[in-house]
């Protein structure tokens, strides 16, 4: 009992431990141009110089208006210096996730919409690509487009569901998944779809009004947070 108590304790410390280790380097700016760049976003050296100068002015500006003592302006400097990369990060990876949400949505729709013009999975991701800017949505698509044009599939293989894949691992969305299960027996079995995308496109739009909802709702509480 004892030894599994302590086992537990020493782990927990060890993982608080890596977390602490993982945040100092980030202090490094080459270091956090690194991971803002796995967001697909481009931070430089100048961003971040700018955003030191605007973190450090605001402090100041607001110790001046609450005339605080130097110690406590040194202090509340020091605070907002080591916190800077965390907010940062915090800041491109929402905005990456949000990003992540609205190409989801765009897709589904998007490809519902081609795929009723001529019931073939191939074309309409054909037309849903030009939607895309380059990025992870398009390049995802690009993969799809080549395996079903090129790929060299297996024996009782599902052709359809091996080069949707990328997608569905890439986003890990149940919808998208939904949608290509529908897309594949609709190009495989023939059939009327009309009344099955319909219910499907209802379903991404409240599916999205959740998601923009829960998003606004974060927003609130992370500006009543920095206000308390």
């Amino acid at each position: 009992m004892y030894a599994d108590s302590l086992k537990r304790i020493l782990k927990r410390t060890d993982e608080r431990r890596g977390c602490i280790v993982g945040w100092l380097t980030f202090w490094n700016p080459k270091n956090l141009q690194k991971k803002v760049d796995m967001y697909g976003y481009h931070f430089s050296w100048k961003t971040h110089a700018v955003m030191i100068f605007l973190a450090l002015a605001g402090v100041i500006g607001i110790g001046a208006v609450f005339r605080l003592k130097a110690g406590g302006v040194v202090i509340a400097l020091t605070a907002v210096i080591m916190m800077l990369p965390v907010l940062v990060l915090d800041m491109y990876h929402k905005m990456y996730e949000q990003k992540r949400f609205a190409d989801a949505a765009e897709y589904m729709e998007q490809m519902l919409y081609a795929f009723q013009k001529t019931g073939k999975i191939l074309s309409a991701l054909k037309e849903t690509r030009e939607i895309f800017e380059e990025g992870k949505m398009r390049s995802c698509i690009e993969q799809v487009i080549l395996k079903l044009e090129f790929g060299d599939f297996s024996a009782g293989e599902n052709v359809f569901e091996s080069a949707l894949e990328p997608i569905e691992s890439q986003y890990q969305c149940p919808k998208i998944k939904m949608l290509h299960e529908l897309l594949i027996n609709a190009e495989e079995h023939g059939g009327e779809m009309s009344e099955s995308a319909l219910l499907l496109l209802e379903d991404i739009e409240l599916w999205k009004r959740r998601g923009y909802q829960l998003q606004a709702e974060k927003k609130k509480v992370i500006r009543i947070t920095l206000f308390l």
